[in-house]
């Protein structure tokens, strides 16, 4: 289970909305019993490109050590 405001990346494709697998982002909210996620999924610059509901099994951690020093204020 993520917490709210845990820096993630997806795990897989989602041509439908533009991203690809590696897409990182913040949890913005838990749904239900963590089974689903609201993300903010972002750019390099960290610029947001969608907000989208996935789930679980759709995002993991993003390890602190791969976000480049522009993207540490996601982490705030």
């Amino acid at each position: 289970m993520f917490k709210k405001h845990a820096i993630v990346r997806t795990t897989r494709d989602f041509p439908d909305d533009g991203l690809g697998k590696g897409a990182f982002g913040k949890v913005l909210a838990i749904v239900g019993d963590g089974s689903a996620y609201l993300v903010e999924l972002n750019n390099g610059d960290g610029e947001p490109l969608a907000t989208v509901f996935l789930q679980a099994g759709d995002i993991e951690p993003m390890p602190h050590r791969t976000l480049a020093a522009s993207d540490t204020r996601l982490a705030r």
